[in-house]
């Protein structure tokens, strides 16, 4: 499947510089989105998957801790790269430390970049701070797996249950693949799953006329 890198920075500079140089000096060969606010960023990660993004710390709209939180609500799979010009903060360190984000300086240090997308891209639990390194799972909220039957309606067609298989789960959200097409936005009642309901927030065709979908749990 194609990889998917979003770069979040409201430098133009910054966002031409690092999508050129992930091309030339890194060899990624995948999608590179680009958006220059946290908005942005939040709408691009609730629309598409996106194995990896890059933020700044530092946006105009929206601090870039809460954008991070935000992406990993909606899309919990997608890694974290956080970029920052300054010094950053002890509680930060931490998050960092926790293995919850990778971190790299600007100016960047490109052979940092390429180990960077190699563990994210790779599915290494491990991260990167400052040539340092710590392991743990970049979820938010720890998932099991599963590949149990689940069945669940979707609101306003509330009288046909669809089925589908549940691929992980977490106290705030799981994985499932099914036939049916999700959208983004739609509303599921569960069942089989603490009979809860849930919204779908990504949808996107895994092949074989199958759907994988993230739903967080309301």
């Amino acid at each position: 499947m194609n990889k998917k890198i979003l770069i979040v920075d409201d430098e133009l500079a910054v966002l031409i510089g690092l999508a050129k140089a992930l091309r030339e000096l890194c060899g990624f060969l995948g999608e590179i989105r680009t958006v220059v606010s946290g908005r942005e960023a939040v709408y691009e990660t609730c629309n598409c998957f996106y194995d990896l993004c890059f933020l700044d710390i530092k946006l105009s709209d929206i601090n870039g801790l809460d954008v991070m939180k935000d992406i990993h609500h909606v899309s919990p799979e997608t890694n974290i790269v956080l970029m920052s010009a300054s010094h950053i903060r002890e509680d930060l360190k931490k998050l960092i430390e926790k293995g919850e984000a990778f971190y790299i300086d600007k100016p960047f240090n490109f052979s940092q970049i390429k180990y960077i997308i190699k563990a994210a891209l790779d599915g290494r639990q491990e991260t990167a701070r400052r040539g340092g390194t710590a392991s743990k799972s970049n979820r938010r909220f720890k998932r099991r797996s599963s590949a149990r039957t689940i069945h669940f309606n979707v609101k306003d067609n509330g009288l046909i249950e669809i089925r589908g298989r549940l691929i992980d789960i977490s106290y705030a959200g799981m994985g499932m693949e099914t036939i049916f097409p999700l959208k983004r936005g739609q509303v599921l009642s569960l069942k089989g799953v603490a009979n809860r309901r849930g919204t779908v927030v990504w949808s996107t065709a895994s092949g074989n006329d199958l759907y994988r979908a993230g739903i967080s749990f309301r």
